[in-house]
């Protein structure tokens, strides 16, 4: 017994130090998305390792600063995720309250990124690596959810996983664009509809963007902004897609 207290101390020792200096290396973990051939990272993650700077106006253009001149992204080099995340606050008694409050942000081309700043890019099956100024970090690939639609069907998929899906009706519209899941809710009901009173349910709710989700619901029957799914797919979807998953949703 002694013996072996010994030699974990002897381990604990040595090993200390190694374990310290691994921390405070250069090398870290990003994540992205590869969408149709490109890979993308969050902007700001990624800047504030490199150490460089940027800025985003009015949600629709990435400026890179360099020389204290902005030099415009092309519009095919990044997307804005319309982001909806969990903030604290308080109410008017003073206690703190938790409230949803949107916070936009942008994922560009690591490659475009590389290039403007003249770092280098190493690509391998299911990570990225980008290497400058003597540190280099690794970009893990991410899925993300997609919705497509034709008319009022469409498909949804998250990595090899497909299913059928359906959204808005006349008078009423699914938002498209690029999307954050910021809150999920196993019985969710909703507290607008049927009118007058709301209730109706919506079990395995990814709520994506200002009171829309995917939830379980009759495929091809109209929704109020919703996307419906078939309720094995929901069940499987609400198993493997967490939060912060980026939804795309497009048609």
């Amino acid at each position: 017994m002694k013996f072996v207290a010994a030699v974990f101390l002897f381990l604990m020792v040595f090993a200390l130090p190694a374990i310290a200096d691994a921390a405070s290396s250069d090398q870290t973990d990003g994540w992205g998305v590869n969408v149709n051939g490109t890979f993308f990272v969050p902007l700001e993650e990624t800047l504030e390792w490199m150490g460089e700077d940027a800025t985003c106006l009015s949600g629709k253009q990435v400026f890179l600063l360099r020389g204290g001149k902005g030099y415009p992204m092309e519009k095919d080099k990044f997307f804005i995720v319309q982001a909806i995340t969990q903030q604290k606050d308080y109410n008017s008694r003073g206690k703190i309250i938790s409230r949803f409050a949107p916070k936009p942000f942008a994922m560009v081309s690591l490659r475009a990124l590389a290039e403007f700043f003249g770092y280098e890019i190493k690509t391998y099956s299911n990570f990225v690596v980008m290497v400058g100024n003597q540190k280099e970090i690794t970009f893990i690939q991410k899925d993300y959810l997609q919705f497509h639609f034709h008319g009022l069907r469409g498909q949804g998929r998250f990595a090899d996983f497909v299913f059928p899906i359906s959204g808005a009706g006349h008078g009423y519209k699914t938002p498209r664009g690029w999307f954050w899941v910021y809150y999920k809710h196993k019985n969710h009901r909703s507290s607008k509809y049927p009118r007058p009173h709301g209730g109706a349910s919506m079990p395995y709710s990814l709520f994506f963007y200002q009171g829309t989700a995917y939830h379980v619901g009759i495929v091809g029957a109209a929704s109020h902004g919703c996307i419906h799914g078939r309720r094995s797919d929901a069940i499987k979807l609400w198993q493997i897609a967490p939060t912060k998953t980026l939804v795309c949703v497009s048609g």
